[in-house]
């Protein structure tokens, strides 16, 4: 019973080694829908949808064609601006290259769990060059991640806060920041293409965007246990990264955990021996 204790000990100490960002996105132009977070552009030749939500900000694209001819879209000529740098939605190859490790168990009993790790690697593709939206009709297009981890931020930008949990669990605390478009950490475009085709000519409909983080919260607990952070909102995202306490705490985690199993397998057996 003791060895199983210090097993659900050592289980909880490797997932609380991590940081974690949530970011609240807003927009000075484009209009955001307050109650879902989706940022939505409407004329009377288009409806388009920006979506945000997950690790890392996937950029999600939703353009609905209003008019009684075809829209298209370039994405070689479409692309996602940080900076001076632009990255095209166009077909190219992304790496894939990351490392996992974890423990996971069914039930209450060591002999559930399980160890796992190992490495992941790929690619992915992004869209293809053109897409063609028949009238009346909408596509949807997932695009590039906005950040690729944690987001650095000048130290006396972020105050510490004391959060109540209206649950009555113990109240935590957390480094967070409101940011105006001047000082925010991050800000991006989206500059997309498109064309119509009217009487046989096509004629040029380009669209851009800018977005920029108008809040940051960091803290060490897991997003969604938090209340900075709602899975279905379209402007909130998180990143995260092991601390490097944790990266030392999940290895030497791991070998201890093994040598709890191997302790509790030696308790069975010499138990039903005797």
């Amino acid at each position: 019973m003791k060895n199983v204790f210090i097993l659900g000990s050592l289980i909880c100490l490797l997932s609380a080694c991590s940081k974690y960002q949530i970011h609240t996105l807003s927009s000075l132009k484009t209009p955001k829908d307050e109650q879902t977070g989706d940022f939505i552009i409407k004329n009377d030749t288009l409806e388009m949808v920006y979506k945000f939500k997950g690790e890392n900000g996937p950029l999600e694209v939703q353009i609905k064609n209003k008019l009684n001819e075809p829209l298209y879209v370039n994405w070689k000529k479409s692309a996602l601006i940080i900076g001076d740098k632009a990255f095209s939605y166009s077909g190219n190859k992304i790496g894939l290259n990351a490392d996992y490790n974890g423990a996971s168990g069914t039930g209450l009993y060591p002999s559930d769990l399980q160890i796992q790790s190992g490495k992941i690697t790929g690619t992915a593709t992004l869209p293809d060059e053109i897409a063609f939206i028949p009238p009346h009709a909408k596509i949807e297009k997932k695009l590039l991640s906005v950040t690729t981890g944690l987001i650095p931020f000048v130290s006396d930008s972020l105050k510490k806060i004391r959060v109540s949990q209206a649950n009555g669990e113990t109240s935590y605390v957390v480094k967070a920041s409101r940011f105006s478009r001047e000082n925010s950490p991050l800000v991006f475009k989206s500059y997309i293409t498109l064309y119509l085709e009217k009487d046989k000519n096509l004629q040029l409909l380009p669209r851009e965007d800018e977005f920029y983080i108008s809040q940051s919260v960091i803290t060490g607990r897991k997003p969604k246990s938090t209340e900075f952070y709602n899975a279905s909102r379209s402007d909130v995202f998180y990143n995260y990264k092991p601390t490097g306490y944790g990266k030392t705490m999940a290895v030497a985690g791991g070998v201890a955990i093994l040598g709890v199993l191997g302790a509790v397998t030696d308790e069975s057996a010499s138990g039903k021996t005797k």
